[in-house]
């Protein structure tokens, strides 16, 4: 297993880009067109979206507080 680190798109909510470290042919596979979910299943879905999308957890919790119930 070869491991890479990916540097991120601009996140649309803070502008910075960000750094993920996957498996390289998991990232080859979800670029090649399987499903992220099935191609990089170690990542977290906030992970998941910060490659896909650039947003951070962080940045997405700010944007989108869960209300209490």
């Amino acid at each position: 297993m070869k491991i890479v680190t990916v540097h991120t798109m601009a996140c649309m909510l803070c502008g910075e880009s960000g750094r993920i470290v996957v498996d390289e042919a998991g990232l080859e596979a979800w670029e090649s067109g399987v499903l992220i979910q099935d191609a990089l299943p170690e990542l977290s879905a906030s992970e998941r979206e910060q490659l896909m999308t650039g947003i951070h957890a962080e940045c997405w919790d700010r944007a989108f507080p869960e209300e209490e119930v």
